[in-house]
């Protein structure tokens, strides 16, 4: 059974001018999962970060309501909701000679208000939170001298220490390489299988959302879609919401679907990426089929009753079959 964290019904979110509301989005009903990592997607500009406002309580409802626990969250006290919901933004931290225990303690101003008051739970919260984030050697290394990858986990350290139920993010990934990105999700997965916490993060990154995320909140320009990645992909309704962002890429998939691709599973999806990405008008026959295997690190692609030894010289031939 499924438990909610927070609750939105019939929600309509935007901005409240003078004489007028800007509306980005309405009718909203969605569910954040507890123990749960759900991604938010959708283009530029769709809402994202407006919907996150509204769900934290920084920006009012332009009608309808978002449920924190058993009641609306403008019915919560500021403390409240800092014990209760931690929020991290794109925006690096003010550094100055703030090490990563600085900036982890500050996760803790919900309990001593910026007092300097720590007791003993404080200072354990601390600690275990450098000890979840892996930066238990690096604890009192200046942030400034951290690389991306390690400044992210020090920043979710901090709300960690802050030891909220719900933890949003908004582009946690968007400045991190290919590999820090996947430590970071990991993490973030981690943190909720594990130790419990409901995660909500926004990102552009259909790859890592696919394989570590649990539930996928999907903005179209009048729906938010909610449910797990896999469903929305097979019924059509990811790739509804990027068709025009990926236009081409899109195409390319479909016409790469009609090429019959024989071998083991992790060679076939590096051919069959291969060649969405490189391909634009490609039409394959239904009975054309391509046979892919390696030997130690070579790999075979045979294809026409022709062989190449590399995927380039595969999809070189493809393209003169097209021209």
């Amino acid at each position: 059974m499924q438990v909610s964290a927070l609750t939105s019904k019939d929600l309509s979110i935007g901005y409240q001018r003078r004489k007028s509301a800007k509306i980005v989005a309405e009718a909203i009903n969605i569910s954040l999962h507890k123990g749960k990592l759900t991604c938010l997607m959708g283009a530029n500009g769709i809402g994202k970060s407006t919907l996150i406002k509204t769900l934290t309580g920084v920006l009012a409802p332009l009608s309808g309501s978002v449920v924190l626990g058993d009641k609306d969250i403008r019915n919560h006290s500021p403390i409240d909701m800092a014990k209760s919901i931690s929020v991290l933004l794109t925006e690096r931290p003010a550094s100055g000679f703030m090490t990563v225990r600085d900036l982890i303690n500050l996760g803790r101003f919900p309990y001593t208000n910026w007092r300097d008051n720590f007791n003993d739970s404080d200072t354990l919260a601390v600690e275990d939170a450098i000890k979840n984030i892996g930066l238990t050697k690096a604890a009192d290394a200046p942030i400034s001298e951290l690389s991306d990858g390690n400044l992210q986990k020090a920043i979710i350290g901090r709300a960690l220490a802050q030891d909220t139920d719900i933890i949003i993010l908004d582009e946690p990934t968007i400045h991190l390489d290919v590999n820090n990105k996947t430590v970071i999700i990991k993490l973030l997965q981690k943190l909720c299988h594990e130790h419990n916490k409901t995660i909500l993060m926004s990102t552009h990154d259909l790859e890592l959302t696919m394989t570590y995320a649990d539930r996928l909140w999907l903005f179209s320009e009048n729906n938010l879609f909610d449910g797990l990645p896999e469903d929305l992909y097979l019924d059509g309704r990811l790739n509804k919401v990027f068709h025009e962002v990926n236009k081409d890429q899109n195409q390319n998939a479909l016409a790469s679907d009609s090429l019959q691709i024989e071998g083991e599973d992790k060679l076939v999806a590096l051919v069959r990426q291969a060649i969405i990405k490189g391909m634009h008008t490609a039409k394959f026959e239904s009975d054309q089929r391509v046979k892919v295997s390696q030997i130690e690190s070579q790999i075979h692609i045979v294809f026409m009753q022709e062989t190449y030894s590399s995927i380039e010289d595969f999809l070189l031939a493809l393209s003169s079959q097209q021209d």
